[in-house]
């Protein structure tokens, strides 16, 4: 008898292991009402739930929640839609509330299928929630759009939030069942603005990954490619560091040869890494190509000029000239190696014929750039009109209006 017990006693253990219910801090999880309890209960007892099913049903419930209020503004947006057509009284929509249930369910989503996507105890991977999930979320996800552009002049933190999670998603199998959306019209755009955000923020990872959703924007894949250089630039903190910034610019010098932002880039870092030798290498290997490379000869001319060698560097300047008259860099060096070739001349003669021409120089920078938005060269042309004219003469008086 007292053996029969004990088999019994054993069998109803093993039965009860069987069946056994849910645990305790699921039951409770299970039992919330809000998101925010949800939430809170989640992360008090995710690490004591009994296995990954466990896991994934516990985010499950966090997305329902979080699901349900982004459901309900939602609906009331599309159903105020109808009624204003018709003329009729609208219901208020709580829309930063919906944006951050529309993150808060899609961040909740992944996470459960990370879970869901786990071995069982079985060590059998049987995800229970992914297809719904996927299906139900992807509206969600795309609306993070909108929500970004609702934060984008109030608070930049949000909307770099929304359009992170966004982007970061973008390539996530989760959704890779979804039907295709066309992102043209507006993805570049997004892309851009999102990346001066993260360089705002100095999140330079973001910066870099996020300008590559620009690439194709025709207004602005070369200005999203010029803040990748920044943050590429912003991370170096060593030798080590610049070393590898300089080979992945030759890289991408070698995809586009054309882009000047980057061979700007490779000469200042090479120059800065190996020595101006290194630079001047470079500037030699592209000139050899290009003759007219407009980086290539303004580097090399300004060389020159920390030289001391004005008369090399003038012809390269005018050939620059040549090519685009409206460059007003190109007309202020040009200025610069005039003023400083008079002012070491000994012939009274030939410094005043200099000093005319680094004047008609300086007065072309006025001309193209009034406001020196692009070249503070009011100062400088007010030094040439002193040393023309002397201190007393109306044009120097009129030029020092500009310094």
């Amino acid at each position: 008898m007292k053996r029969k017990l004990m088999i019994s006693a054993m069998l109803l253990f093993c039965v009860s292991a069987v069946f056994a219910g849910d645990s305790n801090g699921l039951k409770s999880i299970m039992k919330s009402s809000t998101y925010d309890d949800c939430k809170q209960l989640i992360e008090q007892n995710l690490s004591s739930l009994a296995n990954n099913e466990e896991k994934a049903k516990a985010y499950n419930k966090l997305c329902d929640l979080a699901f349900a209020a982004y459901s309900k503004e939602s609906s009331t947006m599309a159903t105020n839609q109808a009624m204003k057509a018709l003329g009729k009284t609208i219901t208020p929509v709580d829309t930063l509330g919906m944006a951050e249930a529309a993150y808060n369910a899609v961040q909740a989503g992944l996470e459960c299928d990370k879970y869901d996507e786990m071995p069982n105890d079985k060590g059998k991977v049987k995800p229970k929630f992914k297809d719904a999930n996927s299906s139900r979320l992807g509206n969600a996800r795309l609306n993070l759009i909108n929500y970004g552009g609702f934060y984008m002049q109030k608070d930049r933190s949000k909307a770099l939030k929304y359009w992170s999670l966004y982007f970061d998603t973008h390539d996530n199998p989760f959704f890779k069942a979804l039907p295709a959306v066309t992102e043209k019209p507006y993805i570049g755009q997004v892309a851009y603005f999102a990346s001066v955000f993260a360089l705002d923020a100095k999140d330079y990872a973001k910066v870099e990954k996020y300008t590559d959703f620009a690439k194709g924007d025709s207004t602005y894949a070369k200005p999203a490619f010029d803040l990748k250089l920044r943050a590429m630039s912003s991370t170096l903190n060593s030798r080590a560091d610049s070393v590898t910034f300089a080979q992945k610019l030759h890289t991408l010098y070698v995809q586009d040869p054309t882009n000047s932002t980057v061979l700007e880039n490779l000469i200042q870092v090479e120059s800065k890494l190996n020595g101006r030798d290194a630079g001047e290498k470079i500037i030699d290997d592209v000139l050899a190509k290009d003759p007219k490379n407009f980086v290539a000869l303004f580097y090399k001319a300004n060389n020159l000029m920390m030289g001391q060698k004005y008369n090399d560097a003038i012809p390269i300047l005018k050939n620059i000239l040549d090519s685009n008259p409206k460059v007003v860099l190109a007309w202020y060096s040009l200025a610069i190696c005039y003023y400083n070739r008079a002012v070491t001349s000994k012939a009274a003669t030939s410094s005043s014929i200099l000093l005319d021409e680094a004047i008609k120089d300086y007065d072309k920078c006025k001309e193209l750039d009034p406001d020196q938005k692009q070249v503070n060269w009011g100062y400088n042309r007010y030094s040439a009109y002193y040393a023309r004219y002397g201190e007393a003469d109306p044009k120097t008086k009129e030029a020092e209006k500009d310094k």
